[in-house]
């Protein structure tokens, strides 16, 4: 009988985590890299773009998981940014519509293991996170935001 019990409360807890939506953590990366006086996963690296006025904009994973940005200025680096999000990949950048200064900042999920993006609009602000429905090189159309 208490065997019994048992089974019926961890298929319980199984079931309410899933409810829940809790998952296992993805493993962390390994080694932390420094750059500008900020730490990120080294494993994803660096995404650079170049804009059209030819000032530089770098993107990285930080240890807390989320996708951090700087730029030049005048020809000298910003300070890191955070952008949030929570990452288990590198970012990719994706070109969307005509405006050169527009693009989109896409990285995996690891709350959901989906793909998540932010649109950069033409005067430098961003759009909220939002789940892509395909991969980053596929329509980058959003299903919802955060």
């Amino acid at each position: 009988m208490a065997r019994m019990n048992r089974m019926k409360l961890v298929a319980l807890a199984a079931v309410a985590a899933a409810c829940l939506g809790l998952t296992s953590q993805p493993a962390q990366a390994a080694d932390v890299c420094s750059r500008g006086a900020g730490q990120y996963f080294c494993e994803y690296g660096v995404t650079k773009k170049t804009l059209p006025d030819g000032s530089k904009q770098e993107f990285v994973i930080g240890t807390d998981n989320a996708v951090w940005t700087r730029w030049t200025l005048s020809g000298k680096w910003t300070t890191w940014s955070s952008m949030g999000g929570f990452a288990t990949s590198g970012v990719t950048i994706t070109k969307v519509g005509v405006n050169p200064w527009e693009f989109d900042v896409c990285v995996l999920g690891g709350g959901d293991r989906q793909w998540w993006a932010t649109h950069r609009y033409g005067n430098g602000t961003w759009s909220s996170w939002s789940r892509m429905l395909d991969t980053p090189s596929g329509p980058s159309w959003p299903t919802t935001s955060t």
